[in-house]
């Protein structure tokens, strides 16, 4: 039987931003799921706070090489991968010089929003899309192709499923985008 795989998507991973609680989660989260046998990928932007050298970040050459249009303008997709090596994963960057080679993350250094970051959103939204049909992993289940567009807008979101699904995909990954740009909370309901 061929392994469930899984896209797990993030704005923040310890250990490759300083320490916060959605980094950690981020970083444990896909931990966790390949060690129950699931193939994971992950996806995170390669802000210009991440040291590449000190990572070893390097670059994915068969992944990168394409152009993404933003707001009429064309800007260069790359995509570079490391390792956490204690956990044996994988995480994928999404990079381009125009949006994420910055020193701050969202907020520039008298803590004013940057006023591209819906474009940057939508630049790693579109490259994760991309990657994710070069390495295979396109189709969505049903319950997530019809969930994530909903929680993505922000909206309420009640998803019934079967075991195995993902569910949790579904829900987790544009409630942890949103997290990452707005303050707020997010509530999660099991039974």
């Amino acid at each position: 039987m061929e392994k469930t795989k899984i896209l797990f998507v993030t704005q923040d991973i310890t250990p490759f931003m300083k320490d916060s609680h959605m980094g950690l989660i981020s970083r444990h989260l896909p931990q966790g799921i390949q060690e129950k046998g699931r193939e994971i990928r992950t996806f995170m932007p390669r802000f210009g706070s991440i040291n590449e050298r000190r990572n070893q970040l390097h670059e994915v050459i068969r992944l990168s090489g394409m152009n993404l249009i933003i707001d009429d303008t064309d800007h260069s997709l790359i995509i570079k991968v490391a390792s956490i090596q204690q956990a044996r994963m994988q995480i994928y960057f999404i990079d381009n010089e125009d949006y994420f080679h910055r020193k701050f993350v969202y907020r520039d250094k008298n803590n004013a929003f940057f006023e591209d970051n819906d474009e940057r959103a939508i630049f790693f939204s579109r490259g994760v899309l991309e990657t994710v049909k070069k390495l295979g992993l396109e189709i969505p289940t049903p319950i997530q192709a019809k969930a994530i567009p909903v929680a993505i807008e922000g909206k309420d979101l009640i998803g019934i499923a079967q075991t195995g699904t993902g569910k949790t995909l579904a829900f987790s990954v544009p409630m942890i985008q949103r997290l990452a740009l707005y303050k707020g909370r997010g509530l999660v309901l099991l039974p």
